[in-house]
């Protein structure tokens, strides 16, 4: 074997004293494991789609494959005329016409719940809707939804359980949906349904925790499906997943997506939040911006649209990688003569709060990419693309990102069975996507975007800053005082600047590039 390998350096820039923690993912291209089920999806959101064509073309790009949803006249006529896998949550449909999940007790008078059930399916079925599921009581072990005992809950589930075979035996019944995996309920739970021979087609519960425990949860509940035949054979439905505290960082979506594959689970889509704040517009994007992957004009793509994207463009043989760190991890499509890889580090919340003390040291790490038994053959010559999703400040998250940003496009020569590419400086919370011999994730067709400023993050800053300048033009960067004074000029300053030697305060950047455009920045220094 020709021992040599191919090494991609994709910075030549590196600080002599390097103090950055090693990491290393592996891609082992024999160690195929199926195909993408591409595991992402909506919670509630659009109704306006149809009139933003942009909106459209971006859902369309990212291969969503699942929409759990609330508006059988809206969403579900969206979500249909899209193709996507559809349930819809009886419960809130219920509240709604009770006047709020506090109102929502079914067990005052069954007749009026039977008879709301009986209108709500067979209107769905005269408008001809066809949801794949109905997702029967959300997150019943929280007193915001359910305000009755468990008897009650079970008389819920059976009431409905018989409307729906009077209407349509063939309707798919989910639950129970809670808040997060509790195995004891789940047992109790599916004990007492099939103690009244209901089977459910489908179990479910939301994971807000982190990506690395839902296999866990996962392998417990197939042990316990195994140990209790009475059940059925339910799916496994990870209905909402994603906590506010990272729902908006790239890398944590690609752990998500990682560990959801992993697991092999059936159905799984976003949640959502009401946190939404670009420092301009607050919004919630259970409403606006489908769960955060669109900005509040509901068309311009968020960073974390960049890695669904990447996540649903993987249509090859899949391959989990291995590698040192638990949190630093990659997904990968073999496809005929090429290869995808998206990578991630996650272990900071969007404040940049660690989340462990162990990782104290992880905000930033030299990462190497080891790929072995690649598909392409020895002495040729491939194309690679190198392309960034910043995770950057919490502004920035919430801030439209047109594009990835390419950090590197050229030639790769292939001489062994092992290709080396360096990611030195990765900053966690940021996603990279490698492709070889595929396009880019951005194309002019694909976006169209309005004239940007740049990005500046942090910020605050307490040394370094990071910028991203949305156009190819040479610029130069001034810093000013507010009263005026310029203290800092530099010619095409890059991606980072140093501000250590600059004392505490409020300054203005001031960008200009060889095409006449200028931009104002105000940036605080601590």
């Amino acid at each position: 074997m020709i021992m040599k390998k191919v090494i991609l350096l994709l910075f030549l820039t590196t600080l002599a004293l390097n103090i950055h923690a090693q990491e290393q993912i592996e891609i082992n291209c024999d160690s195929v494991s199926g195909n993408f089920k591409h595991l992402h999806g909506f919670l509630h959101g659009e109704v306006n789609l149809q009139s933003k064509p942009q909106a459209l073309q971006l859902v369309k790009d990212g291969n969503f494959k699942f929409w759990r949803n609330s508006n059988a006249f809206d969403n579900q006529v969206l979500a249909d005329s899209l193709g996507f896998n559809t349930s819809i949550i009886i419960s809130d449909i219920y509240a709604n016409n009770q006047g709020g999940y506090q109102n929502a007790q079914p067990w005052t008078n069954f007749t009026q719940y039977r008879s709301f059930l009986s209108t709500l399916f067979t209107a769905t079925i005269g408008n001809n809707l066809t949801p794949h599921y109905w997702d029967v009581w959300n997150e019943p072990q929280s007193t915001e939804f359910w305000t009755g005992n468990f008897s009650q809950l079970i008389q819920t589930y059976r009431n409905t359980n018989q409307i729906k075979d009077s209407i349509a035996p063939s309707m798919k019944l989910v639950g129970p949906s809670i808040v997060s995996y509790d195995e004891l309920f789940i047992q109790t739970f599916l004990d007492s349904l099939a103690a009244h021979a209901i089977y459910l087609d489908a179990v479910s519960w939301h994971e807000f925790g982190l990506p690395d425990s839902l296999t866990l949860h996962v392998n417990q509940f197939r042990t316990l499906l195994q140990n209790n035949p009475q059940w059925g054979n339910p799916e496994i439905h990870i209905n909402e997943y994603s906590p506010r505290q990272t729902n908006q960082i790239p890398a944590w979506k690609v752990g998500w997506f990682y560990h959801l594959e992993k697991s092999n689970v059936d159905w799984a889509n976003n949640a959502c939040w009401d946190d939404m704040d670009d420092g301009v517009n607050q919004w919630n994007n259970c409403i606006w911006g489908l769960n955060g992957i669109l900005s509040y004009d509901e068309s311009s793509p968020l960073p974390i649209y960049w890695a669904h994207k990447a996540y649903g463009t993987m249509q090859g043989e899949k391959v989990l990688s291995t590698g040192t760190d638990s949190k630093t991890i990659a997904i990968a499509s073999i496809e005929n003569q090429s290869l995808k890889i998206l990578t991630g580090r996650y272990y900071a919340i969007k404040t940049g709060q660690m989340l462990f003390q162990a990782d104290s040291n992880k905000a930033i790490a030299d990462v190497s990419l080891k790929i072995t038994n690649h598909p392409f053959a020895l002495n040729s010559v491939q194309n690679i693309s190198i392309e960034r999703i910043p995770a950057g400040d919490t502004i920035f998250m919430h801030s439209p990102l047109p594009s990835p940003i390419t950090v590197f496009n050229g030639n790769l020569s292939i001489t062994s069975d092992s290709i080396n590419i360096d990611l030195p400086g990765y900053m966690d919370g940021d996603s990279y996507y490698i492709s070889i011999n595929s396009p880019l994730l951005a194309s002019e067709k694909t976006i169209e975007p309005k004239p940007k400023s740049p990005w500046v993050y942090p910020n605050p800053t307490h040394d370094l800053i990071h910028i991203i300048y949305p156009y190819t033009s040479a610029w130069t960067l001034e810093l000013y005082t507010l009263s005026g004074q310029k203290i800092m000029d530099i010619q095409n300053p890059g991606e980072q600047v140093n501000l250590s030697g600059i004392n505490s305060g409020i300054y203005l950047l001031s960008f200009q590039d060889k095409d006449w455009r200028s931009f104002n920045l105000k940036i605080i220094k601590r």
